[in-house]
């Protein structure tokens, strides 16, 4: 598990090229926890503790750099099921509108190499905010609590990651107009609404 959705979204598109049915999987945390028979780890955690103990070699270095970088948690427990807010197949994902740069988000095999191969376009500001509010519907679907979330977590890496030209001030702008318009609406009148009139 991973907090971070571009890093997440990717990792579903590296998956689904092996013919595999996948998807993104969104869970309540709090609910998981809330188990008793369920435990989360931060894998970061778990290094340092390795580390203390003088057995960091049990997790080999290359990996170790993964789990700091993608910041990765480790479930243990019986069943996921009762946490899961929400599943997203990967043909409704890899059509989302935030990904200007759909080619080379599937075909990089890292997103280090998505970053380096990603190419950007000037998009007018209307456009994003619907690129982006289409991209949050999909994510969030009906709920209206997951959806400042999800905007969030598509922001996080600024909108020059989803291969958008447009400066930090924008983005926040951006940001705070979709936020607005969350609040005032549900996802539902959200769906039929075009930002750009």
């Amino acid at each position: 598990m991973s907090p971070q959705l571009e890093w997440t979204l990717h990792a579903t598109g590296q998956r689904s090229k092996g013919g595999h049915a996948t998807g993104l999987a969104i869970f309540d945390v709090e609910r998981l926890r809330r188990t008793s028979d369920a435990t989360i780890f931060r894998v970061v955690d778990i290094i340092n503790f390795l580390k203390a103990q003088g057995k960091s070699q049990l997790i080999a270095p290359n990996l170790q750099d993964w789990a700091r970088n993608c910041d990765e948690y480790v479930y243990m427990g019986k069943s996921l099921d009762h946490g899961l807010v929400r599943w997203i197949e990967w043909a409704e994902l890899s059509a989302l509108p935030i990904l200007l740069d759909h080619e080379n988000f599937v075909k990089a095999f890292t997103v280090r190499l998505y970053r380096e191969w990603k190419r950007t376009e000037y998009v007018e500001r209307a456009e994003v905010e619907q690129k982006v509010m289409e991209s949050v519907i999909t994510l969030a679907g009906t709920s209206n609590a997951l959806a400042p979330l999800v905007v969030d977590s598509l922001m996080r890496p600024g909108l020059d990651f989803w291969g958008f030209e447009v400066s930090f001030a924008e983005s926040e702008m951006i940001r705070a107009e979709i936020r607005a318009h969350i609040d005032a609406l549900t996802l539902e009148q959200l769906a039929g609404l075009s930002l750009a009139d």
